[in-house]
Order: structure tokens, then C-alpha cells, then sequence
């Protein structure tokens, strides 16, 4: 099967980067199986009708959200999103300038969570993935790559649940077209 390039946003290659790590596949193949999943959900949907995809979700299924229009430089603003409590922490560690394991973990997702909101403070800490590893292997020698995939998981648990509202907020103000100075 032959390959072929296409742009996509450097926020879905952020996100399928961090989730590959965690599924031991490339960044393409992470994509790759996105789109399996996305062809099979449209096909249902299809078939089904529902307007929403994630309508064939059960309830117990979906993920609490963010509200679009919070703030998400607050911390209360996404208390109720999975591993908020590892991200919160993260960021205090980070603006400690501690190198804990959470704020490594908040240093690698900084582009994800610069972009959704969450503002990851002081300057970025080169190399996070590497010293990450290192002090969990200090800690962990025998279970060092288990405990790194599960925070990586935990990391991307985050990013998905605060995106999803921002993709459904991006989406409306797209098909109202361009907003006037006297609407914004």
C-alpha cells in the first residue's frame, strides 16, 4: 500500500505523538488508527442517522467536560476532568520550578496544554521526555517504562477531555462564518 503526505494540524500530531508513545506505535500508524475508527463511526452513524456521533455513545461512556468559554489558565475551571488533580499539581510543581514527575509530565504536554488554555508556566525545560524516564527509573528500576506509559495515558486522558469542547466551540464559530466587531 503506497503513502502519501497530508497536512494536519501540529495539534493532532502533538496529541497522536503523546497517545503512540503509550500504544507503542509510530505517530503515522496513531493517526492511521484514528481514522479506522473515525471511517467506522461515520459509516454507523450513517446507517443509524443520529446528527452526533458521540450520541451512540452511552451516557456512562462520554467524558465530563470543560465549558468552551471557561478560563482554563484557573485550575477550577477543569476540576472535573479526568487526572485534573496530576495536572494541577504538575503545574504548581512547575511553577515551583520542581522537577517532579508531574511537572516533567506538564512540560511534555505543554504545546497541547498552551493550546487548549492551560498555561504551563516558567520556560520550557528541554529534554522533559528523558528526565522524566530517568527519575522514574530511579524510583521505579524495574517498572520505570510501565509507570512512564501510565502517566503519558494520564497526560492524554486530560488533553482529550478539555479538546472536546474546544473542537465542538471551534466548529459552531466556523459555520457561523466570521464574527463582526460588534458581536465579539
Amino acid at each position: 500500500m503506497g503513502s502519501v503526505l497530508v497536512r494536519i494540524s501540529e495539534e493532532l500530531v502533538d496529541f497522536a505523538r503523546t497517545t503512540a508513545v503509550t500504544e507503542f506505535r509510530s505517530v503515522s500508524k496513531q493517526i492511521e488508527y484514528w481514522a479506522r475508527i473515525g471511517r467506522e463511526l461515520d459509516r454507523r452513524c450513517r446507517a443509524a442517522g443520529p446528527a452526533d456521533p458521540l450520541s451512540l455513545l452511552a451516557p456512562s461512556e462520554r467524558l465530563p467536560s470543560v465549558d468552551p468559554a471557561a478560563n482554563l489558565s484557573e485550575p477550577r475551571a477543569w476540576t472535573e476532568l479526568p487526572e485534573a488533580d496530576l495536572i494541577a499539581k504538575g503545574v504548581r510543581d512547575k511553577a515551583r520550578g520542581e522537577r517532579t514527575a508531574e511537572a516533567l509530565l506538564i512540560e511534555l504536554g505543554r504545546s497541547g496544554l498552551d493550546r487548549m488554555g492551560v498555561k504551563v508556566p516558567g520556560p520550557p525545560w528541554p529534554q522533559a521526555h528523558d528526565h522524566l524516564y530517568g527519575l522514574l527509573q530511579e524510583r521505579h528500576p524495574d517498572t520505570a517504562h510501565k509507570q512512564y506509559v501510565a502517566l503519558v495515558e494520564r497526560l492524554a486522558s486530560f488533553l482529550a477531555a478539555v479538546a472536546r469542547p474546544a473542537e465542538a466551540s471551534r466548529a459552531v464559530s466556523r459555520s457561523r462564518g466570521p464574527m463582526s466587531a460588534t458581536e465579539g
